[in-house]
């Protein structure tokens, strides 16, 4: 046996290993689960009225990678869309002289770059009153990963100017449903999003608490809106069945959405899962949107200029038999909180620059309705002595 391997080992590995490569090939591509597919969000007519960075989507982190090993996803883009996934996180590679998609080494999945676009470009089209967000992590080469992207789905990406966001109903009806963040360069939407993650590698356990925008002491500009990543990793930076299980489940993911939204005074306007199909995402998502919401605007009558940092705002949230305070953040001169129904909230503002009016207020949400609350900062009267 070994003289005859010997012998013929050239032959033997010639055949073997396309042979391999095919199986490889096969789970790597084909790997993604058949499942019955029934939607479970779409937007709701009356958000339309609502700017976008106010309306909160579900999405997957590394979308596209159900590969044979090194996964994130456990489903196609096709039938993520179907389910109602709206946000897609795609890292693009040059490849020779084609545009690959893979998650760090080729050899565990690889995906033709055009594919995926066209796979997005059906689903814009079968979902007209649905926004979608396409995040570009680029390894590649800008013009060619902009002309590639120009070439299927330019004319649904929204182009505004800087400073504007628009609405639903806006992006509806010009059909620009399509924004696109991260490095595809200067095609990108002029609205930001600021991140925040509640995931960490190796363990639940070190599941991190959602922070204030980048970990930073610092405020969400007035027109942002808020990305939450919730995804715990291998130490190879691999999605986990067994943590997104836990972290998917209605009740989980949205204690950890809504605390992220106390904290940063936003609502998270795209909530990223690995894994969609377990737990309920969708669920989260839709709850969120139908929160109650406290909205605030800060008016600055005063001969300083307000900068980020100068308040700082205690909130208590109260209901039943909890009591939660919540004194770290900070809100920029526009903010939204959740509050539940029945939910009591206290809002004080603290500052050593202003005087703030008024004092602090409080809201019992007993009605089930929005709140508009307004504070004014003027400059504190120096007394000498």
């Amino acid at each position: 046996m070994r003289e005859f391997f010997a012998r013929h080992k050239i032959k033997l590995l010639s055949f073997l290993v396309p042979v391999l490569l095919a199986i490889l090939y096969y789970y790597t591509n084909k790997g993604a689960k058949v499942i019955d597919v029934e939607q479970q969000f779409a937007i709701k007519p009356e958000w339309w009225n609502r700017p976008i960075t106010q309306v909160s989507l579900p999405g997957t982190h590394n979308s596209y990678n159900t590969g044979f090993k090194n996964t994130n996803v456990d489903i196609s883009i096709e039938d993520q869309i179907k389910l109602g996934v709206r946000f897609f996180e795609i890292d693009v590679y040059d490849d020779g002289d084609k545009l690959s998609v893979y998650h760090g080494v080729s050899w565990t999945g690889k995906w033709d770059f055009e594919d995926i676009l066209n796979t997005l470009a059906i689903g814009i089209q079968e979902y007209p009153t649905e926004i979608f967000f396409m995040k570009i992590e680029r390894h590649a080469d800008q013009q060619k990963v902009q002309n590639t992207i120009n070439r299927i789905l330019g004319k649904y990406i929204y182009r505004g100017k800087e400073g504007e966001v628009p609405t639903v109903q806006e992006l509806i009806d010009t059909d620009k449903r399509l924004i696109t963040t991260g490095s595809a360069g200067n095609m990108n939407a002029p609205l930001t999003y600021r991140g925040t993650k509640v995931g960490n590698k190796g363990s639940l356990d070190l599941l991190w608490e959602p922070y204030v925008y980048r970990g930073e002491k610092k405020s969400i500009e007035p027109q942002a809106g808020l990305r939450l990543t919730a995804v715990v990793l291998d130490k190879r930076g691999r999605g986990v069945r067994s943590y997104s299980q836990q972290i998917n489940t209605p009740t989980y993911l949205k204690k950890l959405a809504i605390r992220a939204w106390r904290l940063n005074g936003r609502i998270p306007g795209q909530v990223i899962v690995d894994f969609p199909s377990l737990g309920n995402v969708f669920k989260v998502v839709n709850e969120l949107n139908e929160n109650n919401r406290l909205f605030g605007t800060v008016e600055v009558a005063s001969k300083n200029p307000f900068e980020d940092g100068d308040i700082q705002w205690i909130c208590i949230y109260e209901g039943g038999e909890y009591k939660e305070e919540i004194t770290t953040f900070k809100l920029s001169q526009f903010f939204d909180l959740p509050a539940q129904i029945g939910e009591k909230m206290t809002l004080r503002p603290v500052s050593e620059k202003y005087n703030i009016i008024p004092e602090s207020i409080a809201w019992h949400n007993e009605k089930g309705k929005d709140t508009l609350v307004t504070f004014t900062l003027k400059d504190k009267t120096i007394h000498n002595n």
